[in-house]
């Protein structure tokens, strides 16, 4: 009697493993469906057949979602030559970047935030100077990106190897903190956009 429960216990797991990872012939990628065949009751749609419901017809939901997993570009170029750049890699629900830029002269500052496939999350620029000791003000062109304020204006401590906002910091180590977010992205099973930084 436990020799056929055991057996029965067996059978089960083989089914559902076979149930949930689906069989397919040996070259055969499981997850592409067959072609259908041709029907000869059905032929295309002539061009001038065509009306204009076709063309307004809007995307569904799940094909919204598929296109948003797809990486917005080849390459997300990161690369600044105009100031010092900081990034800043953050574990969210879904992991964000954040690219911080001080121009040359130290007068403004450019942020960006994008999504692992690198759709531009969030961004503004604004004007910065000097608070007190290594804190500045930033003062937003409109509304800050960052929504931490009701107003346009924040205060952030900037060094040569870091830019910090209240306790998450960005840094000069871009390399590294391109790397986290790109572990992020895959840890979190989400597609990744091809990031630069030359």
């Amino acid at each position: 009697m436990k020799k056929k429960k055991i057996n029965n216990v067996a059978a089960c797991l083989v089914l559902a493993t076979i149930a949930l990872t689906s069989c397919s012939y040996p070259g055969e990628d499981p997850g592409e469906a067959a072609p259908a065949p041709p029907s000869a009751t059905t032929a295309p749609k002539a061009q001038d057949e065509i009306s204009d419901k076709d063309e307004d017809i809007e995307p569904s939901n799940d094909d919204k979602a598929v296109e948003s997993d797809k990486p917005v570009a080849d390459e997300i170029d990161l690369a600044s030559e105009d100031g010092v750049q900081y990034l800043h890699a953050i574990q969210a629900f879904s992991p964000l970047l954040e690219s911080w830029v001080v121009d040359q002269d130290g007068e403004s500052l450019s942020y960006m935030r994008y999504n692992c496939v690198g759709r531009l999350d969030d961004g503004g620029t604004g004007a910065i100077a000097p608070y007190k000791g290594d804190k500045w003000q930033v003062t937003w062109d409109g509304d800050s990106p960052l929504r931490l304020t009701s107003g346009a204006t924040e205060r952030l401590a900037i060094t040569d190897r870091s830019l910090s906002l209240g306790t998450e910091s960005a840094t000069v180590s871009t390399e590294i903190e391109l790397e986290k977010f790109v572990g992020m992205c895959k840890d979190a099973g989400e597609t990744v956009a091809g990031f630069v930084l030359d």
